[in-house]
């Protein structure tokens, strides 16, 4: 057992060994609004599932969010990079999840120890994204 492990509860233990999860990197909600963090995080767990292909209907039962705040909160997420539009089916679409971009944004918020810096950091960020794609 290494170190992480042994400081974790046995409340989050037991969540941990139902499984059916995705991490939630505790700096994501800075970065991103809840719709946005609840279609990227129900996304995350279709992949995972191994279902290629996801509705926006789905993404709203999944989330109790409105089909027009998922379709929003999508786009969004396409506009900052962190998806990209795929295949579509009579299934739905598959959304790539852009992990080297999501990943290097997230490093970024991790290094500034700062929680007030980190915060405007989180929005300068989010405005650059959002504003560099819609240049494009």
């Amino acid at each position: 057992m290494n170190r992480l492990q042994k400081q974790i509860s046995k409340g989050e233990q037991v969540l941990i060994d139902m499984g059916l999860y995705v991490p939630l990197p505790i700096n994501l909600q800075i970065l991103l609004d809840q719709s946005e963090r609840d279609v990227l995080n129900s996304l995350r767990h279709c992949y995972n599932m191994g279902e290629t292909f996801v509705s926006t209907s789905v993404i709203a039962l999944m989330t109790g969010l409105g089909e027009k705040t998922v379709r929003k909160a999508r786009d969004r997420l396409v506009d900052m990079g962190f998806l990209s539009k795929g295949k579509v089916c009579g299934l739905g679409t598959h959304y790539p999840i852009e992990y080297k971009k999501l990943y290097t944004s997230l490093l970024t918020l991790n290094n500034e120890p700062d929680p007030e810096k980190r915060v405007a950091l989180a929005k300068e960020m989010r405005d650059k994204h959002l504003n560099n794609n819609k240049l494009c």
